[in-house]
């Protein structure tokens, strides 16, 4: 029998909860952007049709699943928090395309990291901080246009 020094689970047993939380309101906010008076009509009709918007946010859902699937469920106590900061300064440059949803998404998966072990380090505080910012940069951007 071999024993692993570490252990392999993350201590945050509720991830799916943070990727079905953050994709439904990656959906909705992506839904608000797209669908408010910010875009308008054009000349040739409605500014972006339902397939345009359904494959933006399949994409999104798409990276978030493999974000969700390879970094947070494998992350480790000892390792969820660099983790964690990673998604989160990945994430900041994605604000640019707040319409997509994937900021709401990826700042979901660097909460989840930075919550791994219960009450958060100070990687995970700061971690938490980009992702509130993140978070609330895409909202404003998604009402605010």
């Amino acid at each position: 029998m071999t024993s692993t020094p570490y252990s392999t689970t993350t201590g945050t047993r509720n991830w799916p909860a943070y990727a079905v939380g953050s994709s439904g309101v990656a959906v909705i906010l992506s839904a608000l952007a797209f669908y408010t008076d910010v875009f308008g009509p054009t000349e040739e009709g409605p500014a972006d049709p339902v397939w345009q918007w359904f494959i933006v946010i399949g994409v999104a859902v798409a990276i978030g699943v493999g974000v969700f699937a390879t970094v947070v469920r494998t992350a480790t106590p000892s390792n969820a928090d660099r983790r964690g900061l990673v998604i989160a300064l990945v994430s900041i440059p994605t604000v640019i395309a707040f319409w997509s949803g994937l900021p709401v998404i990826l700042a979901g998966a660097a909460t989840a990291c930075a919550l791994a072990t219960g009450r958060p380090s100070r990687l995970g505080m700061l971690t938490l901080v980009v992702a509130a910012a993140v978070f609330g940069f895409t909202v404003w951007g998604c009402l605010a246009g």
